[in-house]
Order: C-alpha cells, then structure tokens, then sequence
C-alpha cells in the first residue's frame, strides 16, 4: 500500500496476465508499473485518499519501455481525474 501523508492510503493493485509474457516479463512489468505508482499516487489529484487503483496490463506492455509505459500510465490517470470530476459535479479543467 502506498500512504499519502496521515491519511487513509490509496491502495493500487496490478494485473499482469499470462498473456504478457512468462514470469520473468511479468515481474518485469509489474515491478516498473509499481515504481511509476508509486511516483504518481501524490502527485495526482484524481487519486484520493482511500481510493484503489487496479492497473491491468496488456501483452504489449511486455515490449514497451518505461517511457512508453509512463506516458500510458498518465493517459489512464487523466481519465480518471476528468471521470473524478464528472461524478463529483466539478467543472472540467478546461472550463477552470
């Protein structure tokens, strides 16, 4: 689990299938998805305290570098912040 500050922690969990590669890869995967993470979980706002975070990865995450898998991590993390601010009834960032 990763804690932000004294409040509760966002716990974020990873699906790495078969499918991705044998367990030398998926462990691969999984441990440079945790390290982006865990470099984002404070910095996003999307994420809120209490909240879990399921990242799943598909088979072509097994040949992307850590600049692509980075760049897809934020893609996925922006829409959760503008699907956190639908439900919210927040104005989106653009009309701010």
């Amino acid at each position: 689990m990763l804690a932000r500050g004294d409040a509760e922690p966002v716990r974020v969990g990873f699906v790495v299938s078969r499918s991705v590669g044998h367990a030398v890869v998926r462990n691969t995967v999984k441990r440079r998805l945790r390290h982006l993470m865990a470099n984002r979980v404070s910095a996003v706002e999307a994420v809120q305290p209490a909240t879990s975070v399921v990242v799943r990865a598909n088979p072509a995450a097994a040949a992307a570098d850590f600049r692509a898998l980075a760049r897809d991590l934020d893609a996925c993390l922006d829409k959760l912040g503008r699907r956190s601010d639908r439900s919210s009834g927040a104005a989106p960032a653009s009309s701010r």
